[in-house]
């Protein structure tokens, strides 16, 4: 199976529970190269921040979306438009309720609670 959605992607993680593929994609992919860390000094974080998209694909397997040719469904499940809440998020990994995210230039992780599992 392959499928496009138009953007950069760094890491994707299977849900155990539900089977469906997160995706952690750069929108803006210049933006996110200049969220990096000065390299004279990698102490100091940049001051541009970078916006964040997590997709989901599930699995479409109702008989109309199976006669329509349709077997997964690709949407933006999680967005940051402005890097301001999360910033250059590489890896969004389900567990259970929870989507972990973490960034490879990202001092910590961010744990997003839904009431639903992932």
């Amino acid at each position: 199976m392959s499928m496009q959605l138009d953007r950069a992607i760094d890491n994707i993680h299977v849900s155990p529970t539900t089977g469906n593929v997160y995706a952690a994609t750069f929108p803006n992919f210049f933006r996110f190269t200049s969220s990096a860390p000065t390299p004279s000094d990698p102490s100091r974080p940049a001051s541009s921040k970078s916006p964040v998209e997590i997709w989901r694909v599930s699995n479409e397997t109702s008989s109309e979306e199976t006669f329509l040719g349709r077997q997964y469904k690709k949407e933006v499940y999680l967005t940051d438009p402005r890097g301001e809440v999360v910033s250059a998020i590489t890896t969004a990994a389900p567990w259970r309720n929870q989507l972990l995210l973490t960034g490879f230039f990202t001092p910590h992780a961010t744990v997003c609670e839904f009431d639903h599992e992932l």
